[in-house]
Formats: structure tokens, sequence, C-alpha cells
């Protein structure tokens, strides 16, 4: 296995493909505000646009604080554009199916959710429930572009969803080599639904293009009930396009959730949670990296004290959320902990078949046990270790000190290093 750590975070060595873009976008002229992104989404769509009144708004102050934060480059600049532009479309086809067909409204009743810190292994565990029938989740290809157009439903149109995210996917890995071994999920494997709530520029994707103070403050422990609002909306309309019915219950993963988590708790009432927890020093060595690593899509250079700022701010969020709302959850919820999670997966998922009331019977047994030799740590060929003394001049005692509010309410393991 090949052992790679990446240096360049604050200032990126681009990739030979993005070398390649930066050329093709030099001379570009990309606009950013509403107008033009509501005009180039109109003239993708075969019907008319359909998005509720605040949405452009929202796209261009969080695209104005990114771009004010650091230097952008145009290609940075392009692919925010096409992130808003895709949103206007796939939020306009969502809202069309939810109005043509009315057995699209069904409700969504007690949604599993992996509400786990980041790097705590809540993306193995994903992978591993995925084996579950009962269960819908969403695949990475289908957070791109979850909703086909009405000429795809009528079958007028050839549909070309799948194809395209995995042509996205494809690409951004040769863009960024080093993301499958950062966050493991392919094209086909499953994803954080987080990455489909940003169509309407909700949810905390759009604070992770890049340095965004003022989005944070806006999102960490405030009311986002309409970010989860557009997410039921959205795994309706996504329930139709898969074919699931009521019977079934998404799966649903992302550390963000634990930020809003009462939010959450009003939009899913009966939502069962899984909470994994892992030590901070760890946490945060990998999620600075991973922040750190994305800003090179958008960013020419970022200073450390910004990748720091935004990590802990992020990390807070999560931390504080779990410290202050994990309750809100009680008798419909499990903690796991990322050192007994390593030594026995197979027995914490049957911890949450237990906690769901589902059949952890011997085939499902079987299936666990076969996806979870399939996503086994390191499968994509390299390991990522991280340095945060030597990248970023912070101890893991530091950090550990910062968020011992948290270590002071959960029992986790103290790790000496993270590799």
């Amino acid at each position: 296995m090949e052992t790679v750590r990446i240096t360049d975070l604050h200032e990126p060595v681009q990739s030979p493909a993005m070398l390649e873009l930066l050329k093709q976008f030099k001379d570009a002229d990309i606009k950013l505000d509403g107008q033009t992104l509501l005009t180039l989404a109109q003239e993708q769509l075969d019907i008319p646009v359909d998005i509720d009144d605040g949405m452009l708004a929202r796209f261009e102050t969080i695209f104005n604080e990114i771009v004010e934060q650091a230097p952008t480059h145009n290609v940075g600049r392009y692919s925010m554009q096409q992130l808003a532009v895709n949103g206007i479309a796939q939020t306009s086809y969502m809202n069309h199916i939810l109005k043509t067909y009315p057995e699209a409204n069904a409700p969504i009743e007690k949604p599993l959710i992996v509400a786990g810190l980041p790097r705590s292994g809540t993306t193995h565990l994903l992978q591993l429930l995925t084996t579950e029938p009962e269960l819908l989740w969403m695949k990475t290809w289908e957070s791109r572009r979850p909703f086909p157009s009405p000429a795809m439903i009528s079958g007028e149109a050839s549909d070309d969803r799948e194809a395209q995210g995995v042509a996205a996917y494809e690409m951004m890995v040769d863009i960024m080599p080093f993301q499958p071994a950062i966050y493991d999920a392919g094209a086909q494997d499953s994803t954080e639904e987080i990455e489909s709530m940003v169509h309407g520029c909700y949810g905390l994707v759009p604070g992770m293009l890049g340095d965004s103070p003022a989005f944070d403050a806006s999102y960490y422990g405030q009311d986002r009930t309409a970010d989860y609002e557009y997410l039921y909306k959205q795994l309706q309309a996504l329930r139709w396009v898969k074919k699931g019915t009521s019977e079934h219950r998404w799966l649903l993963k992302s550390p963000a959730h634990l930020g809003v988590l009462p939010s959450v708790n009003k939009v899913f009432p009966g939502a069962s949670a899984v909470f994994t927890h892992r030590d901070p020093a760890s946490v945060f060595s990998s999620l600075i990296n991973l922040l750190g690593y994305g800003t090179r899509v958008y960013y020419d250079r970022i200073s450390k004290e910004q990748l720091i700022g935004k990590a802990k701010r992020m990390l807070h969020g999560f931390l504080r959320g779990a410290v202050d709302n994990a309750e809100l959850f009680e008798g419909r919820s499990v903690h796991l902990y990322f050192h007994d999670l390593k030594s026995d997966v197979i027995g914490y998922v049957e911890k949450i078949y237990t906690l769901t009331g589902m059949n952890y019977d011997a085939a499902a047994k079987a299936r666990v046990a076969e996806q979870a030799q399939k996503f086994s740590r390191g499968h994509s060929g390299k390991r990522i270790v991280y340095d945060i003394k030597e990248d970023f001049g912070i101890t893991r005692d530091q950090i550990r000190e910062e968020f011992s509010y948290y270590l002071d309410k959960y029992p986790v393991q103290i790790e000496e290093s993270h590799q």
C-alpha cells in the first residue's frame, strides 16, 4: 500500500489535469451573479425554473464570501457557477416531480441517520448498512443529478444522469488524485446527502467550498429547519425516482447533522440516530487535511491560519452539537466508539439493527461480512498519514485541551498518533 503525506495544503501543487483546466479557463469571464445563474439554468431546462425566492441570494452570498477570503482561480469560479446552475435545474425537476405525481409526496418516516464525527468510521459503517434491502440510500452519482427531466421520465430522452455523474466523479479524481484515499466513496457507492442538499444552497457543503466564517456562524447551532425541509422533499422525490415505497426506510449519513440536531429532529421526528465518537485530535488532523485538499479546486492558495480556523469552527460545531443535543434522540440512538468499531464492526452493525428493529439474520450477517471485506481500510491502494505539528504547528494535546468539553462527556480512547 502506498503511504501518502499531503504537504501542499495551503499552496497547492496542482495535478496535470487541473493545470490543463487552469490553462483553458485562464481568460474566461465567469459571472456568479444571480441573474447569470438563472439564465444559464433556464437554457438547460425543458421546463420553467421553479425555485424558492431566496435561492439565488443564498448562492450569491456564499460565493461572494468564498471569493473574498482568498485568491480564487477561474476553474474555481466556473465550478461554483456550475454548482449553482445544476442546483437550480435539479430543484426545478424535483418540484416538477412532486407537483406532477401525487404519489411521490408520501411521508418520509423513521430514517436511520448516521450522525457521527468525521473520520470516525461513519463512511465504512454506511457502506456496510447499504447491504440491507429495507434501506434506501443515495449513490455518489445520484447526489450530483438525482432527478430526471420530464423528457427522461416519459422516455422521450435517454436518462444520462448516471453516465454524467460517473464522468464528473472521474474528473474529480483526475483533479484531486488523493481524494479517494481521503474520502472513500466511489461513483457507485453511498454518499452523504449534504452533497445533494447543496442543490438548493442548503446544508453544510456551500460553506465547505472555501473559507467562510460568516456562513459558519449562520450554520452551527442555528435553526436550519429550512435546510431539512428541502432535504425531506428531495428524499420524497428521489424515492419515487428509485421506485422505492413507503415501506423503505432512508439511510442517511453526515457529520454535518451533529451541528444542527434540533432541526434534524424537528423535520424527522421519528428518526433513529447513530453517533460515532473518536479522539478529537485524530478527527481534527483528518478534517483539516480534507478541507485543505479540497480548497485547491477553488483557490490558488489559502493561509494555514485560515485552514486552522475553518477546521476548528467545524469541529466545535460538531462536538458542541453532540454534547448539547444528542439527548434529543434518547431512546432512538446508539453511541459507537472508533476504537471498538475497529475491532468489532460486525457486532456494532448488529447494535444498529437492534435499534431500528431490522432483522439481523444469517443472510444479513453474510452480506455485511462480505461488504466489510470489500471496503476494508486502505482498499483504495493509498493511505494518508498526518502530522499536524509539522504542517500547522499544533500538537495533539492542544487540540484535546480546546475540545475538552467533549472529552469530559464521551469516553473516547486517546490515540497517540493518527496514521
